[in-house]
């Protein structure tokens, strides 16, 4: 699953003209399954007297070594070699750094930030989740958790309807954790919900999620986030045929899933994600036009080079220490590589 969320971003900004704007899609799956992926951890692990440690060890082995050793470089790169890394920033360390204010402490989604880094508002977004969401399921019954999660789902919609109404940023709209939680939200509540319930849950409110996304992409030549009716509805449908696509992989795992390909890709996935627009942004420095057809299948390819030695040179020693001290619960087969 995280092999197909990849392909879509990586689609969206390498290829456009394929699905064009819809690459938020591929986000809103990211969104989902950490919903799921991490309240099963969180349910798996809720008994253990060592949890808070258990849990934020290992996603800060997970998360931390790749995300600020990005920003390290972000520092360095253009300092050392005079280059010009953010297109929307001034070529000068000063520049640089105060631009990268809001990243160290995960709070990116909140302001502007420059274009090489704009997807990083979503690690931000997931990272807030990390700190809020797992006392909720520690402090709570699941019961209790599953009518937060409904409440999150509720207040993201209503949320975004009234800031479009105010007419006010996109940027806003799109990044701000508190109208994007509903994707975390849902993919909670999968995990809290019997697996067959979930089933005959989502069944008809995907349908219906999938008919609205066909009327919004035909009336309007697409699925721009930009779009009033994605960014009020469309969002939360995206979130509810990701659930159903999580839901359908746990009871059925279909065979395409377990595609090898994808699985490389899922593996990837986290490298793929963070590293990808700098190997954009390195091929328009180098002289790369993106209007050449051979641009998306060049960056395309050095992504995946460069995420695969990402993972095995510098993340793997990290992801090893999370071994070094095994979990009291059994929630390590579920977190793996999460």
């Amino acid at each position: 699953m995280r092999g197909v969320a990849i392909l879509l971003v990586l689609v969206a900004h390498l290829v456009p003209n394929v699905i064009g704007d819809a690459g938020w899609l591929g986000v809103d799956l990211f969104f989902v399954l950490s919903g799921y992926l991490i309240t099963t951890v969180l349910l798996d692990g809720k008994a253990s007297p060592d949890r808070v440690r258990i849990f934020y060890t290992r996603r800060a082995l997970r998360i931390f070594p790749l995300y600020y050793g990005t920003l390290v470089l972000s520092l360095i790169v253009p300092a050392l070699f005079h280059l010009p890394f953010f297109s929307d920033a001034p070529d000068t360390w000063a520049s640089t750094s105060h631009a990268l204010t809001w990243f160290w402490p995960y709070l990116a989604n909140f302001s502007t930030h420059p274009g090489v880094l704009s997807h990083f508002w979503s690690l931000c977004v997931e990272e807030q989740f990390y700190f809020v969401w797992p006392w909720i399921i520690w402090r709570c019954r699941d019961t209790t958790a599953a009518r937060v999660a409904w409440g999150a789902i509720a207040v993201a919609i209503a949320l975004r309807v009234t800031l479009v109404m105010r007419h006010a940023p996109v940027l806003a709209i799109y990044s701000l954790t508190p109208c994007r939680m509903d994707a975390l939200a849902i993919g909670a509540l999968v995990a809290l919900s019997p697996r067959t319930a979930a089933l005959r849950t989502i069944r008809w409110p995907a349908a219906i999620a999938g008919l609205v996304l066909t009327a919004i992409a035909v009336r309007f030549h697409g699925l721009r986030p930009t779009n009033v009716w994605v960014e009020t509805i469309g969002f939360t449908s995206g979130d509810l045929l990701g659930a159903l696509l999580v839901i359908v992989a746990l009871a059925y795992s279909p065979v395409v899933l377990r595609s090898p390909i994808l699985r490389w890709f899922g593996t990837y996935s986290y490298g793929l994600y963070v590293l990808h627009r700098f190997v954009i942004r390195g091929l328009e420095i180098s002289g790369w036009d993106q209007g050449d057809p051979a641009f998306g299948v060049m960056a395309f390819g050095l992504s995946c080079v460069v995420a695969w030695i990402s993972y095995n040179a510098y993340e793997l020693p990290f992801l090893r220490l999370k071994d070094a001290r095994p979990p009291r619960h059994s929630a390590h087969a579920a977190e793996a590589t999460t």
